[in-house]
């Protein structure tokens, strides 16, 4: 990844984002914009219970998506375009 733009006005910030495959040839190439907002702390257990929490949320969208996958390219449980829309809506 790599910095474009930080804007002053608002905390967003612009990313050229590349994956290359192990060969080295370029898979995905495009722009992230990520809006960055402040975690308000009290103490370093909070700091530590935001972390947590927010590693299993993130594993647990990770298996979601694996499953959805799966039951996708199966093609008996959903069809393309249903799996299509889940991934949009959520």
């Amino acid at each position: 990844m790599e910095v474009l733009t930080v804007r002053t006005d608002k905390p967003i910030t612009e990313l050229k984002t590349t994956m290359t495959r192990d060969d080295g040839t370029v898979a995905l190439e495009g722009k992230a914009l990520c809006y960055t907002m402040p975690i308000p702390l009290k103490s370093a257990g909070d700091w530590s219970m935001f972390i947590v929490s927010r590693t299993g949320l993130t594993l647990v969208a990770f298996a979601a998506n694996s499953l959805l996958r799966r039951m996708a390219r199966g093609g008996e449980l959903i069809d393309p375009v249903f799996f299509t829309t889940l991934r949009l809506v959520s």
